[in-house]
């Protein structure tokens, strides 16, 4: 996502947000745009990573197609997975 041509919004391997503001932006944009392009940034991202709606979201297709006699697979995890 560009706010500015300048400025991009990405996530790094581990999930972090990352802002890239270039050096040249400080030296020639008003501070309150840049404060307030940052803000709708993290606003845009925080609203895309709290998506609930599974219309679109391919995982939607195999959730809930297996079944098991298994009722506790979240808390039990490694127990039945790796027989730890």
């Amino acid at each position: 996502m560009i706010i500015n041509d300048n400025f991009g919004i990405s996530y790094d391997l581990s999930g972090n947000l990352v802002i890239t503001i270039p050096k040249s932006s400080f030296q020639s944009i008003n501070l309150s745009f840049i404060l307030e392009s940052v803000e709708k940034m993290i606003k845009s991202a925080i609203k895309s990573a709290c998506k609930t709606d599974w219309k679109n979201d391919s995982a939607s297709d195999i959730v809930g197609i297996c079944k098991s006699e298994i009722h506790n697979g979240s808390t039990h995890h490694d127990q039945y997975i790796y027989g730890l």
